[in-house]
């Protein structure tokens, strides 16, 4: 059977650690690379777990950024396959991934899987999927600074040969990281927001760094900022179809939000031009036609939506992404 390794990266995780731990414990190899300037309870916590689960193996490294420490910790790994997750991520699934990896992964040839991510905050689930498993040795990696994406090795993979990939809707993990207080919330952002412009001198043209500004600017309300830095993202050369896809999406949220229907409906029209594929416009589409009282075209657009997550045929891979049911749902809730 093929062996998987887990790979962590962590720094002050001590409130789900544990959880975290024990959620992958069943896994060959559990892969933890400690940042030097931990200073909660973390590493204690590590090191009893270890006391009894040798297969954990620890690693305490001076911080590089989270692209170079994920990938100091793949190169540790030893499986056949690597799941990355976070010290503030429960994995849960209705049965093992080395069945996954065994009755799927193997005889579909698959590279790498999307796993669904469930963002807790204040009692509110947002789900969004992101490759979180793939082979070993496959020649993926990260790149980019905060919010490191593995999409440059994807896109160099593609050039040499086809990329085999497929989601996997059971196999979901429960992140924590945005359930804080308001105080929290609002500490973390202003410490993103600097960090964020710091990135932004070394990298001035990294397209998800002027992205993120955009969001941290959308959470102080300020949609005039905000807009500025989608702006900017979109005008970077190669942007690939996915971002720019929900580039736009971004675009036609804060317009909406600042009372423009017609250019909030002129960008979702682009982003559905882009990739046609998608829930995350329609969604919004839907919203908008029922306000309007167009409800027949709000059914066909609700429609299209059931269609899309029933075939699992989304093809945005940042699309929130719901149980046909749990869409059923929240469509039922704008009635």
């Amino acid at each position: 059977m093929s062996k998987i390794s887990a790979c962590l990266v962590i720094c002050d995780d001590e409130k789900y650690i544990e959880k975290c731990i024990k959620s992958i414990l069943y896994l060959d190899e559990i892969i933890i690379v400690i940042d030097q300037k931990s200073k909660d309870g973390t590493e204690r916590i590590i090191k009893k777990l270890k006391k009894k689960n040798p297969h954990i193996k620890i690693f305490k490294r001076k911080w590089q950024g989270f692209p170079k420490q994920r990938n100091f910790s793949m190169s540790k790994a030893t499986g056949d396959w690597i799941l990355i997750i976070d010290g503030d991520e429960i994995l849960e699934t209705d049965y093992n991934l080395h069945r996954y990896v065994k009755e799927i992964g193997e005889k579909e040839n698959i590279d790498a899987f999307q796993l669904y991510i469930h963002n807790e905050k204040k009692g509110v689930t947002r789900i969004c999927r992101n490759f979180r498993l793939w082979k070993n040795n496959v020649g993926i990696e990260y790149s980019c600074g905060m919010h490191e994406n593995i999409d440059e090795s994807l896109s160099k993979i593609k050039e040499t040969r086809p990329l085999r990939t497929m989601g996997l809707p059971k196999v979901k993990l429960l992140h924590y990281g945005y359930d804080l207080s308001d105080e929290d919330w609002a500490i973390k952002c202003e410490r993103n927001l600097q960090n964020h412009l710091q990135q932004l001198k070394e990298e001035p043209n990294n397209p998800m760094v002027k992205y993120h500004l955009g969001l941290l600017y959308q959470n102080k309300e300020d949609y005039n900022t905000a807009l500025y830095w989608i702006f900017l993202a979109l005008n970077t050369d190669e942007l690939c179809d996915d971002y720019k896809a929900w580039l736009y999406i971004k675009l036609a949220e804060f317009y909406y939000k600042m009372g423009d229907v017609y250019a909030a409906l002129r960008y979702l029209d682009a982003s559905l031009k882009v990739i046609p594929e998608q829930v995350q416009s329609r969604f919004m589409l839907f919203a908008i036609l029922k306000e309007a009282g167009e409800d027949k075209k709000a059914d066909g657009v609700a429609n299209e939506m059931r269609d899309i997550l029933g075939n699992n045929k989304s093809q945005l891979q940042n699309d929130a992404v719901f149980p046909v049911e749990k869409l059923n749902e929240m469509l039922d809730a704008c009635d």
